[in-house]
């Protein structure tokens, strides 16, 4: 006798096995059961992965037996990998399902093989391999529609957390229901918190890259939202690990960003976002990575009040630039070193590498030619600030 075709042999023993599909996965089910912990399927999941296991046998089997063509039944897996999403479980899960599916159906392929003969036996192990590309690709489809399914549900669950971060940002925060209710939409925690802002320029940039990921690889959850001109995060962050969050941000920075202090509940969000929003604008010693309006809380003054802080630079370094003409850039840079000596006039004219009457001199023609002193206490916060906004405006 002939020997058979692999294909035809694998044809007739898997139409066979249909008409036992019960017994298939009265063996399979307890298989697929005994490898998760215990306790992990209730009687509903447990009735729900029956019938599962018993369409997609069947369906593996009709494929194997030539009765649809291959691409037809991929809706099968496809459900299961979505529905493997849906109920919060591992994508290796199903992938794990096919395989142990694959070796209980080769078992019983093999026991009709035997009771046919050696003729049988043989073609079938010629035609094992069509075996495990079908499951392979039953695998695979459910692979792709588990990543898709991920892939909407982490949308929209990203959208839900902007719109609730957005609401919150808008005041909301001061309904404790809402404020409830949005700690577990956001997924961040109850607190403490850091509020950061990024300011676009121009809008369409960012001026974070990949804020959120590299918060994630830290440890740190986030949630962010975007407006035209700015990003804003609310960050989780432990108590006195506020460095942690700027050494995490500080190599996404492409703009100028600006960090909150720690708040302890979302209904301080609006305030925090103002604060990090001031830090953001300040200029000054940091004039690039994550700020901190303690690192210049003179600067922040002038940021917040702008009005005051265009006063205070005509009446002063406005002023003195209009009368020094020419003179006007050295008197300025003579202040600020005198300034950074902390008022110290021999310090100044060491740092700036002239002579202390030197020095001296162009402190006084300062003073006359604005009418404020440079010594008196009051008068020199003022010059501060208005170095400050001179700094702002550049």
């Amino acid at each position: 006798m002939a020997p058979l075709k692999s294909k035809e042999t694998l044809q007739e023993l898997s139409r066979a096995l249909l008409a036992d599909v019960p017994a298939v996965c009265h063996q399979l089910v307890p298989v697929l059961v005994a490898v998760e912990p215990p306790g992990f399927y209730d009687d509903e999941a447990l009735a729900d992965l029956r019938v599962a296991a018993e369409h997609a046998v069947r369906q593996v089997l009709r494929v194997l037996a030539g009765d649809l063509p291959e691409g037809a039944v991929l809706d099968v897996p496809r459900t299961a990998g979505r529905r493997q999403v849906q109920q919060n479980l591992p994508l290796e899960g199903v992938l794990r399902g096919y395989r142990l599916a694959g070796g209980v159906l080769w078992e019983h392929l093999v026991a009709l093989a035997r009771e046919a003969g050696p003729p049988t036996r043989d073609a079938l192990l010629e035609g094992a391999g069509d075996i495990w590309r079908v499951l392979d690709l039953f695998s695979q489809a459910a692979s792709d529609a588990y990543r898709e399914e991920e892939s909407l549900l982490r949308l929209r669950d990203d959208r839900v957390q902007a719109s609730v971060l957005g609401a919150l940002l808008d005041g909301r925060g001061a309904d404790p229901q809402f404020a409830r209710d949005s700690i577990g939409a956001l997924g961040v925690g109850t607190g403490p918190f850091v509020c950061v802002v990024g300011l676009t320029e121009p809008a369409d940039h960012l001026a974070l890259e990949n804020a959120r990921e590299r918060l994630r690889l830290g440890g740190v959850a986030s949630v962010w939202v975007t407006y035209a001109g700015s990003e804003v995060g609310l960050v989780a962050v432990q108590p006195a690990a506020e460095k942690r969050i700027r050494e995490l941000l500080e190599p996404a920075v492409r703009g100028r960003a600006g960090m909150s202090p720690v708040f302890a509940e979302v209904s301080e969000l609006p305030r925090a976002r103002r604060l990090a929003d001031t830090a953001a604008r300040c200029e000054g010693t940091r004039a690039h990575g994550l700020r901190v309006l303690d690192d210049d809380l003179l600067a922040g003054l002038v940021v917040e009040a702008p009005l005051v802080g265009s006063m205070i630079y005509e009446r002063t370094v406005g002023r003195l630039l209009d009368a020094a003409g020419p003179d006007g850039p050295a008197l300025l840079s003579t202040l600020r070193a005198f300034f950074e000596a902390e008022a110290s006039l021999n310090i100044a004219a060491a740092n700036s590498f002239v002579h202390r009457n030197t020095m001296l001199y162009r402190l006084n023609k300062i003073e006359k030619l604005t009418g404020l002193s440079v010594r008196e206490l009051h008068d020199q916060v003022v010059w501060v600030l208005a170095l400050k906004e001179f700094d702002n405006c550049r």
